[in-house]
């Protein structure tokens, strides 16, 4: 069990940071403002997707009292688009002190007043043009960050100065694609179901709190889900099951990324066959949302010997996924205590699901 549960974190965690844990915190340790959300949205968005898919694939038993029982794992993917690889945009950029060195190589002054213009520099956010590989594109392309001039205003002795800074591209050679043109963002992750009272049924995903690595911290997951199957309490028999759902979960990891999502809607199934040798076609309708949190530190000067102090800007942003409903078409077989299921859900970052457990 224990072995399993750590292939389940592996999975998982790759499947948040797409790539090694130490790549994404690094990368992000040089972006700062819009640069940072442009480079990790196609993330946000696809495990959005992937967090609220696989929840359901059959309604529970429309009895008051009865027994329905499932332990399995759940597979999600969400794929991607050529147009999810690179980024273009303009927003806030803070410069960190190596880069307003060269912003005012070519200005002439004092020394004092030369510090003092640093120090105005990475003390504030500048409006710069950004465009580059995201987290999920191209591994030998690099974000550039244009900045288009700008008369900066410093003060030295009490006095206010302003100096013109000419226009500068940089290139942020630490900053690339992490994975090149992925096919798709995966998730797995172990689900529990268990009913029925009055028609209805619970599900929970959960993988205990657990270090995966000393800098970044522990590894945590939770969800919850509840469904409900109408048939138990109307008065005229339907000829299909009718199933309302409603699930919230949340995963984190260490103090750097934190996600949750929310969904709930609808589904309709009919059983063909007996129980132990039955496949159940479903569709369903679900709107959902899906947010991600990241914070981490972006150090603006580093420091030159062990006296000094580091200044380092914290940087908090999150991000909301792209999807907002989700049509869901799939089917479930059962053999005996054994079942596996598969669907298709169309939406603005389409994905698909499977599952195999043991039920009964």
């Amino acid at each position: 069990m224990k072995r399993l549960v750590t292939i389940l974190i592996i999975l998982t965690v790759a499947a948040v940071l797409l790539a090694e844990n130490s790549d994404l915190e690094t990368t992000l340790d040089n972006l700062s403002g819009q640069a940072a959300k442009s480079y990790v949205s196609p993330i946000v968005s696809a495990f959005g997707s992937n967090m609220n898919g696989g929840w359901f694939h059959n309604a529970p038993k429309a009895k008051f009292l009865g027994l329905d029982f499932e332990f399995g794992a759940i597979f999600m993917g969400s794929m991607f688009q050529d147009e999810n690889q690179h980024f273009n945009t303009s927003g806030k950029f803070r410069f960190t002190k190596d880069q307003a060195e060269i912003l005012i190589e070519d200005v002439t002054l004092p020394e004092e007043h030369r510090q003092m213009l640093i120090n105005s520099i990475i003390t504030q956010d500048f409006t710069v043009d950004m465009n580059g590989p995201t987290v999920i594109g191209p591994e030998d392309e690099n974000v550039q960050i244009i900045f288009n001039g700008e008369t900066i205003s410093y003060e030295f002795e009490g006095q206010t100065y302003q100096q013109d800074i000419s226009p500068e591209t940089f290139e942020l050679t630490q900053v690339t694609g992490l994975m090149e043109d992925p096919p798709l963002l995966p998730l797995f992750t172990p689900q529990l179901s268990i009913g029925t009272v009055w028609g209805t049924r619970a599900t929970f995903r959960y993988l205990p709190a657990m270090e995966i690595d000393k800098e970044l911290g522990e590894l945590s997951y939770f969800g919850f889900g509840v469904e409900h199957n109408i048939k138990s309490w109307l008065m005229v028999p339907l000829p299909v099951d009718v199933g309302f759902a409603f699930n919230t979960q949340t995963m984190k990891l260490g103090d750097i990324v934190e996600a949750s999502a929310i969904s709930g809607g609808f589904n309709i199934s009919k059983q063909f066959g007996p129980g132990m040798l039955s496949i159940t076609p479903y569709g369903g309708f679900m709107l959902e949302s899906s947010n991600m949190e990241f914070k981490y530190d972006y150090v603006l000067q580093a420091a030159d010997n062990p006296t000094e102090e580091e200044l380092v800007q914290q940087i908090k942003f999150d991000l909301d996924g792209d999807n907002t409903y989700r049509f869901i078409v799939g089917f479930n077989a059962k053999v005996g205590a054994f079942s596996f299921n598969a669907d298709y859900n169309i939406a603005d970052y389409n994905s698909f699901t499977t599952g195999i457990g043991i039920s009964f």
